[in-house]
C-alpha cells in the first residue's frame, strides 16, 4: 500500500517512493520533525459594532447626543443612511414567504440597490433569470429576493430551493388563465399579449399560445409554466378547444361531449344538439321544444306551433330546434283554459295568476333610465325580450338584470353629464387657499386698498374688461382666466384679469380694456407672477424641491392656459410665514468646493457603486449634496460688476465627504466592501504590539523585511 506523497518536495519524492513502505513511514516522520512548517498565527478579528453606533461615531464624533439630540432633518438623514441596502433593517427571513410578483427592470434595480444597466447585465449573464418577450422584461420577485438575501443558493436557469420555489402547477392541456389576469400579472395591456400570440402563430413558433376568442381568450397553463409566470390553481378555467387553433376534430368532439355530460354546464349555441335538454341561462327555467309543448297541452306539434305564434310567445332557436320557456308554456295553457271557460262557462271568473318574474314596461324603462319608446325599440331590435300578457307588454326581471338596469344609453348620458360638469368646472381651479393668501398679502402690502375692489364677479369682470359676461365664462372654461366657482357665480381676482391679458393674446383680444398700455405696466403685472426658477431663487431651494412642494399643495399655483406661475402672495409676507410652518426645512446649499466635499464620481469610487446609485441615495436623503458652482463676474441690475455663483459641470452635485465616508464604513462593516487593511508582522503579533482595530479595518500579515 503506497503512501500519499503529495506534500513531499519534488526532489525527495522519487527517492522516497523507491523505498519499502516501512522505510517510507520512517523517512516521512523524520522529515516532518526536521522540516516542521511554521504555524500561521491567528489574526485578531475586528470588533463588532451596531450600525447606528458606527454612524453616530462617524457623523457626530464630538457631539453629545444626550445633551444635544438630533434635529428632525438630521434624524431623517440618519435613518435614510441606516436603511440603505445591506443593513439589518432590510434583512429577510430564510424562506421567501411573500406572493410572487413580476417586477420591472426599474423595480428590480431599486430592490437590489443598483442601476438598471446593472440589472440588464445580470439578466444577460444569466445570473438573474427573467421573462423576456420583445421589449417587455419582467423578473420574478422571489428570484430577486434570493439573489439579494440568499447568495448561497445557485438557481442556475431555474431551480427549486429552500428559499424560493418557482411555480410548477399541474399543467392541464385543456385549462388556462384569462388573458386579462395574465396581462395584470405582467402589467401590460391585453392587446400586447394578443400581438405576441399572432406573431408566433404566423411564424409557427409555439413560444406563446392563446386559446379561445374574445372574452373567453386565455393563456394556456403550459405556456405560463414554460415562461415561469406565477399563477394559482384557482385562476385556471376550462377553455373550449373548439376555438383553439390546431386542435383535431376528435379532440373537439371529445371536449364537447364532456361539456354536455356536465349538469347545467354553459354551452355555446353552436354546440347544442337537437335532442339535448336545455335551461335558460338568465332565468334557469327549462326550455321546451314544440313536441314537448304539444304533449303538455294535448295538441299536435303543428297545433302547438300555431298556438305559440298566435299568442306572441318569443321562441329561441337552439340546435336547429325552436324552444320556449316554461313560464310561457304555462301562460299558454292558462290562456287556452280561460278561453274554454268563456265559451262553455261564461259565469266562471278567469284565472289570472300573479307572476313576480314580470314587470310592466314602464317600470322597466324607469329602472333602465330610458323612455318607454326606447324599450319598445330595443324589443323590436331583439336587444331585449318582451312578453305579452293579457294584451300588455311585460319584461322579465331576469332579462332586465342580464341587460343591465343601467344600459349603454343611460351610461353614455351619464358620461356626457360628467363631461359637461367637468367642462363647467374647467378653468375654475382656484381654491379658498388662493384667496386667503392673496387677501392676507394685500392687507399686509397695501392696507389702504379696499378688499372688495380686489375681487370681481362674472358681470363686474366683464365690465372691467369691456366684454360680455358670456365671454368671461368661456375664457374661464378654457382655463385662460383663473377663477373659483361660488355656487353659480364666479370669484375672480383683479390682478388675475390683467395677468391673463398679458399671458394670453386671446384674452387681450376678447377683453380690450385689460390689455396693458405700455411696457412698464406689462412688467409690473408680470413681476407679481414668478416662474418656478424665480421662486426657487427666492426660497433658496432647488427647482426640483419647488416642484415637489407644488405637487404636495404646499405652494398654490395659478394657470393661464399653458403658463404656470406662482403669485408672490405665496412666498412673501404672511404667505412666507404660512409656507415655513407647513413646509419641511431645507438644508442650505453649499456653493463652493472645499476639502470636505466630493464629486459624484469620487463618491461612487469611494463607495464602490455607480454614479446613478449615488444620485439615488442623494435623492433619498442618505447622502448630503449641493449643486456645484464657481464665482464669475456678472453685471447686476444697477450696472455694477459683482461676483456671483454660477452653476458648473451642467448642474452637477457636490457631496459631503463626511456622509460619504460614513456610508463607506457602514458598507465595510456590513461586508459589502473590503475592509481597510492594516499591515502587521509575526513579531508584533507574538509580542502583542499591534494597533487596535476599528470595526471597518482588518489585519494583513506581512514579512518583517517588507515592513522594513
Amino acid at each position: 500500500m503506497a503512501l500519499d506523497l503529495e506534500g513531499v518536495p519534488p526532489q525527495w519524492r522519487e527517492r522516497i517512493a523507491s523505498l519499502p513502505v516501512e522505510q517510507q513511514e520512517i523517512m516521512l516522520r523524520g522529515m516532518a520533525a526536521v522540516f516542521k512548517a511554521p504555524v500561521e498565527p491567528k489574526l485578531p478579528e475586528p470588533p463588532s459594532v451596531d450600525d447606528r453606533d458606527l454612524l453616530r461615531q462617524a457623523l457626530y464624533p464630538r457631539r453629545d447626543l444626550a445633551d444635544e439630540p438630533l434635529s428632525a432633518r438630521e434624524q431623517a438623514e440618519f435613518d435614510a443612511l441606516v436603511s440603505t441596502p445591506g443593513g439589518e433593517s432590510t434583512a429577510a427571513p430564510g424562506v421567501y414567504n411573500q406572493p410572487v410578483k413580476m417586477l420591472t427592470v426599474g423595480e428590480v434595480a431599486q430592490a437590489l440597490g443598483i442601476s438598471s444597466t446593472g440589472v440588464r447585465r445580470l439578466i444577460k449573464s444569466r445570473r438573474l433569470p427573467a421573462f423576456t418577450m420583445f421589449k417587455t422584461v419582467r423578473v420574478r420577485s422571489d428570484l430577486v429576493w434570493a439573489l439579494r438575501n440568499r447568495p448561497d443558493l445557485t438557481p442556475g436557469l431555474i431551480g427549486d430551493g429552500p428559499a424560493y420555489r418557482p411555480n410548477h402547477c399541474a399543467m392541464d392541456p385543456f385549462k388556462g388563465v384569462p388573458v386579462e389576469q395574465v396581462a395584470a400579472q405582467l402589467r401590460v395591456h391585453p392587446q400586447t399579449l394578443r400581438r405576441w400570440d399572432r406573431h408566433y402563430r404566423d411564424n409557427e413558433i409555439k413560444m406563446w399560445s392563446h386559446a379561445g376568442r374574445g372574452e373567453e381568450a386565455a393563456v394556456m397553463s403550459k405556456t405560463l409554466s414554460l415562461h415561469h409566470i406565477p399563477f394559482e390553481k384557482s385562476q385556471l378555467r376550462f377553455v373550449s378547444r373548439l376555438d383553439m387553433h390546431g386542435a383535431s376534430p376528435e379532440v373537439k368532439r371529445t371536449i364537447a361531449d364532456a361539456l354536455r355530460r356536465i349538469d347545467r354546464a354553459p354551452v355555446r349555441p353552436d354546440q347544442v344538439r337537437r335532442n339535448q335538454r336545455l335551461s335558460d341561462a338568465a332565468t334557469g327555467q327549462r326550455l321546451f321544444t314544440y313536441p314537448e309543448v304539444a304533449a303538455f297541452l294535448h295538441l299536435t306539434p303543428s297545433g302547438a306551433r300555431k298556438a305559440i305564434m298566435s299568442a306572441g310567445i318569443p321562441v329561441q332557436i337552439l340546435g336547429g330546434v325552436a324552444r320556449v320557456r316554461y313560464d310561457d308554456m304555462v301562460h299558454l295553457m292558462l290562456t287556452r283554459h280561460n278561453k274554454a271557460l268563456r265559451k262553455n262557462q261564461p259565469w266562471m271568473p278567469a284565472v289570472k295568476p300573479e307572476s313576480p318574474q314580470l314587470i310592466p314596461i314602464a317600470d322597466a324603462a324607469n329602472r333602465m333610465g330610458v323612455t318607454v319608446r326606447t324599450v319598445r325599440r330595443w324589443i323590436a331590435a331583439k336587444k331585449i325580450v318582451g312578453v305579452i300578457r293579457d294584451e300588455a307588454l311585460w319584461i322579465r326581471v331576469a332579462d332586465l338584470q342580464a341587460h343591465g338596469e343601467r344600459d349603454e344609453l343611460s351610461a353614455r348620458r351619464d358620461r356626457r353629464r360628467a363631461q359637461a360638469s367637468e367642462t363647467v368646472a374647467r378653468g375654475a381651479t382656484l381654491t379658498s387657499g388662493h384667496f386667503a393668501s392673496f387677501l392676507h398679502w394685500l392687507r399686509y402690502t397695501s392696507p389702504e386698498v379696499d378688499l372688495h375692489d380686489a375681487l370681481h364677479t362674472r358681470s363686474s369682470a366683464a365690465e372691467l374688461g369691456g366684454c360680455r359676461p358670456v365671454v368671461i365664462e368661456n375664457l374661464v372654461r378654457e382655463g385662460l382666466i383663473p377663477a373659483q366657482r361660488y355656487g353659480r357665480e364666479l370669484r375672480i381676482r383683479t390682478m388675475d384679469l390683467y395677468a391673463a391679458a398679458v399671458f394670453s393674446a386671446k384674452v387681450a383680444r376678447m377683453c380690450p380694456k385689460l390689455k396693458p398700455k405700455d411696457v412698464r405696466e406689462r412688467h409690473s403685472v408680470v413681476g407679481e407672477y414668478l416662474s418656478f426658477e424665480q421662486a426657487a431663487a427666492r426660497l433658496k431651494r432647488p427647482v426640483s424641491e419647488v416642484r415637489r412642494l407644488v405637487a404636495d399643495k404646499a405652494l398654490l399655483t395659478v394657470r393661464f392656459g399653458q403658463v404656470h406661475r406662482l403669485h408672490v402672495s405665496e412666498i412673501e409676507g404672511p404667505g412666507l410665514v404660512r409656507f415655513k410652518k407647513i413646509a419641511e426645512p431645507y438644508p442650505p446649499l453649499k456653493y463652493h468646493r472645499s476639502f470636505s466635499q466630493m464629486t459624484v464620481n469620487e463618491a461612487a469610487d469611494e463607495l464602490g457603486l455607480s454614479e446613478r446609485t449615488v444620485l439615488r441615495w442623494v435623492r433619498s436623503g442618505a447622502l448630503l449634496g449641493a449643486y456645484a458652482s464657481r464665482k464669475k463676474w456678472r453685471w447686476n441690475s444697477y450696472g455694477v460688476p459683482v461676483k456671483v455663483d454660477v452653476p458648473t459641470n451642467r448642474g452637477g452635485a457636490l457631496l459631503s465627504a463626511r456622509t460619504v465616508i460614513a456610508a463607506r464604513r457602514l458598507r465595510q462593516v456590513r461586508g459589502l466592501q473590503p475592509r481597510d487593511l492594516i499591515e502587521v508582522t509575526r513579531g508584533q503579533l507574538s509580542a502583542g504590539n499591534y494597533p487596535e482595530l476599528k470595526p471597518w479595518q482588518e489585519f494583513m500579515l506581512v514579512d518583517d523585511l517588507s515592513v522594513a
